[in-house]
């Protein structure tokens, strides 16, 4: 039922190569068949405002005039190349349309509007978008490797329609919150390669404890830092320290147990806890050789919450700009057992951390998960043992301040100015209100580990996102970006250039 060129040639008359015009021929009986064939289909399925002209156009009726030109397909798609709407082909030879073409035409949006409209629909389908006349431009690309709750990530450029997911070849923002090693070389030194990662070149200042360990001594004696020795590596001399800073702990009354930890390990892997020197002296001169162990003076007396011991755990991000900032907010993890002193063999009594309690059969007997917010904490514990907010929070972000205020020039190097990472702090409360901090981790634990933490870890995310990627990669004009959070404040000012 297909109408055919040359059967419109022959009743409408056509042009040859040259140009010159064709004589109009009397259509032949097979050819009338054929026309009204096409037009018989056209008014059940392609064109209905069109059906209807060619309809009351009365084809039989002599008085008519010749019918209207059908074009082709082909021929409609190259003179109207827009798919937005169906094609209304003009009806030839009339000098009015009729109403229903007219209503079709009085209804389509302006060119503006059109764009618009198509912007719209575009960044809600995660698709390209440009307005009319123009090359859609390139979108940005995430590449979010897996492992720790990565859909965290994954979740956050998922609000952010501008961006798509991209590969090892095609990325501009990377993320290894597992742990995975960040190539530098992907960045390179031009400042017109605006690639992210979330890992900051020096990281090993603070986040390998040997190091850690090493910065805190530069700044002295602390309230909110433990003592503190390096063991090994070629180290000489700090053993003979360690023995007489252990005699005179010791004959203070301020105990004899110490802490042993491995210079690189993190979850709690080979902490040991040592009652005496004969013990921390036995270990460590079986240690591996040139390997590295930081002895600590134990907290003997922590801050307990039922009888059992808890840590802080607050977040801190250093952003492509290098400024540092602070999370108002921390959550507490909290031990199953109760804490005794007298059996250091007792991993979970003494560790807090999640690798070690989740393999308890008391793990979240007594809180969500063993976990806590801090408004949580403070009702635990009562005011008159700690103001949570008012003493133990300054603490903390006083003493992130100064570890980071120290080792901020270490951090980065130039030519690597969209760098950033989130760090996870590690405090501990003694029995007087007195805020220890006692490690710092890269790759913290971000799994949504109860209803608190599933809450609040999206809200930490969706910032560190804000902070980072939003202000690198902007989204197009006139698109609603997610709601801004102001969890993190600044404590460190960025670098100036």
């Amino acid at each position: 039922g297909k109408l055919r060129a040359k059967d419109c040639m022959a009743v409408r008359g056509g042009r040859r190569k040259d140009g010159t015009a064709s004589p109009k021929k009397a259509p032949s009986s097979q050819q009338k068949e054929n026309i009204s064939r096409a037009t018989d289909a056209q008014q059940k399925t392609l064109l209905p405002p069109l059906a209807k002209r060619v309809s009351s156009s009365k084809l039989s009726d002599s008085n008519s005039g010749p019918p209207p030109r059908v074009r082709s397909t082909e021929e409609t798609a190259r003179r109207r190349p827009s798919v937005s709407r169906v094609p209304q082909p003009e009806e030839s030879g009339s000098k009015t349309e009729s109403a229903s073409a007219a209503k079709v035409r009085s209804s389509e949006p302006s060119s503006g509007a059109q764009d618009r409209t198509g912007q719209a629909e575009a960044l809600s389908l995660g698709r390209e978008w440009a307005p009319r006349g123009r090359a859609p431009p390139t979108p940005y690309r995430y590449l979010v490797l897996r492992g720790n709750e990565s859909m965290l990530l994954t979740e956050a450029f998922a609000r952010r329609p501008w961006w798509q997911a991209g590969d090892e070849n095609r990325f501009d923002f990377w993320w290894g919150g597992n742990g995975q090693k960040c190539d530098w070389a992907w960045l390179g030194e031009k400042k017109a390669n605006r690639r992210m990662v979330s890992r900051v070149r020096g990281n090993r200042e603070i986040c390998k404890k040997t190091k850690l360990a090493e910065n805190l001594q530069d700044l002295g004696r602390l309230p909110w830092a433990p003592v503190t020795f390096v063991i090994g590596a070629g180290r000489v001399g700090v053993m003979e320290r360690l023995r007489r800073c252990y005699n005179e702990t010791k004959g203070l009354g301020k105990g004899s147990v110490w802490i042993i930890k491995p210079g690189f390990n993190n979850r709690g892997h080979g902490i040991t806890v040592h009652r005496d020197l004969s013990s921390m002296e036995k270990f460590l001169s079986s240690a591996r050789s040139g390997s590295a162990w930081v002895v600590q003076k134990y907290i003997e007396k922590p801050m307990l919450v039922g009888g059992r011991k808890f840590d802080i755990r607050a977040y801190v991000l250093v952003g492509p700009d290098y400024g540092i900032y602070f999370h108002r907010e921390a959550y507490v993890r909290t031990s199953g057992k109760a804490y005794d002193l007298s059996d250091l063999n007792d991993r979970a009594a003494h560790l807090t951390n999640d690798a070690v309690q989740k393999l308890l059969g008391e793990y979240g007997e007594f809180e969500d998960h063993n976990k806590l917010s801090l408004p949580e904490l403070q009702q635990t514990l009562g005011i008159a043992v700690a103001d949570v907010e008012g003493s133990l929070c300054p603490q903390m972000k006083a003493a992130a301040t100064q570890i980071f205020t120290h080792v901020a020039p270490k951090l980065g190097k130039p030519g690597l100015d969209h760098c950033f990472e989130l760090f996870g702090l590690d405090f501990m409360v003694d029995a007087g209100g007195q805020v220890c901090l006692l490690e710092i981790n890269t790759c913290p634990a971000l799994f949504r580990q109860g209803k608190y933490l599933a809450e609040f870890l999206p809200r930490v995310i969706e910032e560190v996102v804000q902070k980072t990627a939003d202000r690198v990669f902007p989204p197009p004009p006139g698109v609603e970006r997610p709601a801004p959070l102001n969890g993190f404040e600044l404590i460190v000012p960025p670098r100036t250039r």
